[in-house]
């Protein structure tokens, strides 16, 4: 009976063995590595914080994206002065064409020119200049007529003497050394002979003298270029940067030669002059005036809103380096989420109601990538912090110094003329003087003891504010008085600053009484 037992038991065993799904095998030694569970890893949302993936790509294909990358990106693009922002580009499309055109001209048809190109700093008058020539060798490249062009380049602001620009022009045009050196040996020695004879010699003497030779050099340059140049032809762009540097030197020669030269048929030749002054045109000779052209473009900051937002976009986004690339499309939605915020909007209006210039932009941009650069987590919230700062910063160097050299009665003058204009609610708003005065009087009245400004004092105070560019006078074709012209005190005028502005400066303003504070504050009324 045991026996039988045993048997049994051993028989059931066995088949629980052979019935199992994971039957038990002894170990052996392999030399095969293990393999680990493959893990699928997903990519969250980037969050503008300081984490780069340590993965050169994912298993997508993402390429990689590294916030300190896309930052110094923009960074770049804000620093370089050759950028071309789209939106200033589209705006100042019409003008390009004309250039183009004039460029054109001077190749195909060989007709001399000049244009005067004016505007203030800011404007994008050198950026204009850069996208004609860019898109004129475009247009060479593709037409069939192939005429050689040469550019010479002259910077009034670096080079403003005579000889210097002589030698600066045969260095730019002259490939041939011993022309070049010979033109500069004749220079050398004129320099010399001029030394000796100067004490001999009255200053018209001189003059004359020194004309002769820049019409000689200018001439031997313009004879070689002939010598050298193709059957076809070839012309000559000269560009004159900082032109109000070469009108206010001693004398016009180099001037009076190039627009001589345009008007003679020798040469086809087209001058070119940018100047950040509007009266650059009256500041020249007669005989140079009388042989300029009078062609001239002049450029504004007159830039809207909208188009001063799309630059801000231009200037903050970047290009993806692939449709996938997660990384750099999420930091562009981010920046149209944050300039379509209302808080970033209303400091961005202020900043463009003070200053409308594309630089001033680009300056308080940059103290915003500067900031998110230097801190290591990055929200939105911290996002509109950073960009407030940057503009209030920009306009704080703008007006600190204002109300340290402004006197009381200037100051009062200018809070009364803010206190209409917040009445109103328009920033645009053009306030009389006698408005301006009858404000003032009203707070007099109700502080017996402030001793009140005298009319005429208060009319001297604000023609300071007008010296100062603080107030602005809205008809400049009127007259003071007279018949037919408009009473000073019933003229026109408009606030340059914003309302906030002037609050500011009466805040921190040292000899500011506490009640014209508070009157100036809107504290005091009822």
């Amino acid at each position: 009976m045991v026996g039988t037992r045993r048997t049994q038991v051993a028989r059931k065993q066995i088949n629980r063995i052979s019935k199992s799904p994971h039957p038990r095998t002894p170990k052996r030694a392999t030399n095969q590595r293990c393999v680990s569970p493959v893990i699928e890893s997903r990519t969250p949302q980037i969050s503008m914080s300081r984490v780069s993936t340590s993965r050169s790509s994912s298993s997508d294909g993402e390429p990689e994206f590294d916030l300190d990358t896309v930052l110094k990106s923009v960074k770049q693009k804000l620093v370089d002065l050759k950028f071309n922002v789209p939106t200033l580009t589209k705006h100042l499309e019409p003008h390009c064409e004309n250039l183009t055109t004039l460029l054109t001209r001077c190749a195909d048809l060989k007709e001399s020119n000049s244009i005067l190109i004016e505007g203030p700093v800011g404007s994008g008058k050198r950026g204009l200049v850069r996208n004609a020539i860019a898109r004129f060798e475009q247009s060479r490249k593709s037409s069939k007529n192939q005429n050689s062009v040469k550019f010479v380049t002259l910077n009034g602001t670096v080079i403003s003497d005579v000889k210097s620009c002589l030698r600066e022009i045969s260095r730019q045009l002259l490939t041939n050394k011993s022309k070049h050196e010979q033109l500069l040996r004749d220079l050398n020695d004129e320099n010399a002979d001029s030394d000796l004879d100067g004490e001999n010699m009255d200053c018209d003497a001189q003059e004359s003298n020194s004309m002769l030779t820049v019409g000689k050099s200018l001439s031997f340059l313009l004879s070689t270029l002939q010598e050298t140049r193709n059957t076809d032809g070839q012309s000559l762009v000269f560009i004159l940067e900082g032109f109000e540097h070469f009108v206010q030197s001693k004398s016009q020669m180099l001037l009076y030669n190039l627009f001589d030269t345009c008007q003679s048929f020798r040469t086809p030749l087209v001058v070119i002059a940018v100047s950040n002054r509007l009266d650059s045109t009256e500041l020249l000779e007669k005989r140079v005036k009388s042989r300029f052209s009078h062609r001239s473009i002049t450029l504004w900051n007159d830039l809207s809103f909208d188009q001063w937002i799309q630059c801000a976009k231009d200037l903050l986004k970047v290009e993806p380096l692939s449709k996938r690339d997660s990384g750099r499309n999420s930091w562009n939605k981010s920046v149209d989420n944050l300039l379509k915020n209302d808080k970033v909007l209303i400091t961005l209006e202020r900043l463009h109601s003070t200053f409308p210039v594309i630089n001033c932009l680009k300056a308080a941009l940059l103290r915003f990538i500067v900031s998110c650069s230097l801190k290591e987590n990055h929200g939105f919230d911290i996002f509109l912090d950073a960009v407030e700062t940057s503009c209030n910063k920009v306009l704080e160097g703008s007006h600190s110094l204002i109300y340290k050299n402004i006197s009381l009665c200037e100051l009062i003058m200018v809070a009364a003329m803010a206190k209409i204009v917040k009445r109103v609610d328009d920033p645009c708003e053009e306030v009389t003087f006698a408005a301006i005065y009858q404000e003032y009087s009203t707070f007099a009245k109700r502080n017996s003891s402030y001793r009140k400004i005298d009319r005429t004092m208060a009319m001297n105070s604000f023609d300071s504010l007008m010296q100062l560019k603080i107030v602005a006078g809205c008809n400049l074709q009127a007259k003071y008085s007279g018949k037919g012209g408009t009473m000073k005190a019933f003229r026109k005028f408009r606030l340059m600053l914003d309302v906030c502005q002037i609050d500011d400066i009466v805040t921190k303003h040292p000899a500011c009484p506490s009640n014209v504070r508070m009157w100036a504050l809107n504290k005091s009324d009822n």
